[in-house]
């Protein structure tokens, strides 16, 4: 993965819904690679697939990502 690849990830986990062709005037590239690279993350396993993701704030609620880090023994159990 490069930094196109990751621009990529960027922009679809904004608006996973925009059009290839706005997707790859974002990341400076042509419609073709853009569509190159997001069938390749998908073959890769790196998409797994495209969902709906519900706006909290417009229902008046608040969202959080919350990253987990367990350690026993000085041994990593889960990495979230």
């Amino acid at each position: 993965m490069d930094k196109i690849d990751w621009k990529i990830l960027a922009e679809l986990d904004k608006n996973l819904r925009i059009y290839t062709s706005k997707l790859a005037r974002k990341c400076r590239v042509s419609q073709q690679v853009a569509d190159y690279r997001i069938r390749r993350l998908l073959e890769n396993g790196l998409i797994t697939k495209f969902g709906t993701i519900v706006n909290l704030k417009a229902l008046g609620q608040e969202h959080y990502r919350v990253f987990l880090l367990l350690m026993r023994k000085n041994k990593i159990l889960i990495s979230l």
